[in-house]
């Protein structure tokens, strides 16, 4: 997933897909499947600031009730 991740052209990337990217790259983290060093590259790429976001708080982008 890491490599996926780095690999695409973030970019290119909405704010939508961006945030997804954050959410599905803390997961894996935890889960042992994104290692140090993946995730110190991810924090550099242009999805680092959201995944600072979301390891901050992960109901940041939760939908609230209207």
């Amino acid at each position: 997933m890491a490599d996926i991740i780095l690999r695409r052209d973030i970019d290119g990337l909405n704010e939508g897909s961006k945030r997804e990217y954050a959410i599905i790259t803390q997961e894996c983290y935890e889960y042992g499947l994104v290692t140090d060093r993946y995730l110190d590259a991810i924090k550099n790429s242009q999805i680092g600031p959201y995944l600072e976001q979301y390891r901050a708080n992960p109901n940041v982008w939760r939908l609230k009730p209207a």
